[in-house]
């Protein structure tokens, strides 16, 4: 299991002999604020902690709502949203990102990953990679709860065919630009209503990039049932290719969204995952630790099973 981490100088989570590595999360924005400027402290910073414990690393930098302002100065196109379609923006605020599709954008995204590839080219103990880039944060999704985001969105000529050549042009862009032998996973979502985009990309991804393209979920909670879409996607993925979850909600909302956490682990366990996305609240309370220990041994049985290459 992986806890998820922005702050790495306190991570006692990563002496437990129960914890794989560290997943680390960053902003776009923060890593290169002006074009062709990049801070990578802090994924040094995360290098350094996970090489410390003797674990290994999940990278995630996210675009969308966290891109730097200069990418609207090249002729993207910006969509705002307010609160409501984010469980992450405070009230009275409101926040926006470019339209993922629009040229200047991807094309922006791609040679941040290209600088991105050779900065982790020889890091050892990399896991895998998040794929983001054509969501409003690390998924799939885009904002889509508020009347202001959908007509936008309409406005901006949104349709499946565009997300479907979005998320190629990604996928392609992070297999061309990161390190061989390193997983890229997709966390899947569904970017706006009625869209059918998640199963065409996950059914191209998986038989074009097997072994390469991982599939997550980031919303594992005590609902998910092994007839979800999801869980169906996952389990039949496990069989080339490696599988996880991430924990739905975190900080106050873990108890109200994911629920009761042995569920979650036995769902996880269950779809053939071999890794976890795990908030560190759950590691450090004491009524959650024989959940924790049983997920520990099942990932520990799963990733005994190598999946089926073709």
């Amino acid at each position: 299991m992986w806890p998820m981490a922005d702050d790495f100088a306190r991570a006692p989570e990563l002496n437990s002999p129960l914890v794989a590595g560290l997943s680390a999360r960053f902003r776009w924005s923060s890593v290169e604020p002006q074009p062709g400027q990049y801070h990578w402290e802090a994924l040094d910073a995360a290098r350094d902690r996970a090489a410390a414990s003797k674990k290994r690393l999940m990278v995630r930098v996210t675009a969308g709502m966290n891109s730097p302002a200069w990418v609207y100065e090249r002729g993207c196109r910006k969509i705002t949203f307010p609160p409501e379609d984010t469980n992450f923006l405070k009230a009275g605020t409101q926040s926006a990102m470019p339209v993922p599709w629009d040229d200047p954008y991807l094309a922006a995204w791609e040679q941040f990953l290209q600088a991105l590839g050779r900065h982790i080219r020889d890091w050892p103990g990399l896991y895998c990679v998040q794929m983001t880039g054509g969501g409003f944060i690390g998924e799939m999704h885009l904002p889509k709860k508020s009347a202001s985001a959908i007509v936008q969105w309409e406005a901006a000529g949104i349709n499946d065919d565009k997300l479907i050549s979005m998320w190629q042009r990604i996928i392609r862009a992070y297999d061309k630009a990161m390190p061989s032998g390193v997983g890229l996973a997709l966390d899947l979502g569904q970017p706006f209503n009625k869209s059918q985009a998640t199963p065409a990309v996950f059914a191209w991804a998986r038989d074009n990039y097997r072994g390469r393209v991982w599939f997550q979920q980031n919303g594992l909670n005590e609902r998910v049932t092994a007839e979800g879409q999801y869980a169906r996607m996952l389990r039949g993925a496990a069989e080339t290719t490696t599988v996880g979850y991430q924990m739905l909600g975190g900080g106050k909302f873990l108890d109200k969204d994911t629920g009761d956490r042995r569920k979650c682990f036995e769902r996880a366990v269950g779809d053939h995952c071999k890794y976890v996305e795990v908030y560190r609240e759950d590691l450090r309370d004491p009524k959650w630790q024989a959940a924790v220990e049983y997920l520990a041994e099942g990932l520990r049985r799963n990733a005994e099973t190598a999946p089926i290459r073709p």
